[in-house]
């Protein structure tokens, strides 16, 4: 990620600098031919980060230390890596939602608290009259530290006696979607790295 120097402003705005080590920079910058920026290897070194190769080689490395970034020699995989990662940043931040499942909220009661939690034949149940349909088991099985990500949401509001809103059903499909274009990403990633990596 870059630096904003908050002291220093050109007409276009803040001005940004390297969050790198000069020696990193000058790896990088001898290496590949082109000059990249911080936002494209950020995006490269994303999607390594999300490589089932590069977790399984990498998993007791990754317990102990800081994760080790294999660089691809090829720059036209490079530049391919980075955009993927940068499009599975902004899906992680929400800001791209991947049309990727449909996943309606079903039921005929105005019940939309969320009482238990349970996934059964691709229909997560949240109470005994509403349920999630249309996620794959891959999709509800997804962790994220440790975390079973949708299973976590759901039973935090459980928790609090949380009554979901239309906002909270929008933005638990969009979740759900990010989920499932993140698994299909992964594969995409390892189709490309898994040689090499």
């Amino acid at each position: 990620e870059p630096i904003y120097d908050t002291g220093n402003k050109t007409k276009h705005g803040l001005i940004k600098t390297d969050n790198f080590t000069s020696e990193f920079r000058q790896f990088i910058q001898s290496k590949y031919k082109s000059f990249y920026t911080p936002e494209q290897i950020l995006g490269y070194i994303y999607a390594v980060l999300h490589s089932p190769a590069y977790r399984t080689k990498y998993i007791e490395f990754l317990k102990i230390d800081f994760p080790r970034i294999p660089f691809t020699d090829d720059e036209e995989l490079f530049i391919e890596l980075s955009d993927i990662g940068l499009k599975l940043i902004d899906a992680h931040l929400l800001k791209l939602i991947p049309d990727a499942l449909n996943c309606p909220c079903i039921g005929n009661e105005d019940n939309f608290k969320v009482e238990k939690v349970l996934y059964e034949k691709n229909k997560v149940w949240f109470n005994k009259d509403r349920y999630f349909d249309n996620i794959p088991e891959e999709v509800w099985n997804f962790y994220i530290g440790g975390y079973q990500v949708l299973d976590k949401w759901l039973k935090e509001r459980k928790k609090h006696e949380i009554a979901l809103t239309s906002f909270d059903i929008t933005h638990f499909q969009n979740v759900i979607n990010v989920i499932g274009y993140t698994i299909i990403t992964m594969k995409e990633i390892d189709e490309l790295a898994w040689e090499w990596i």
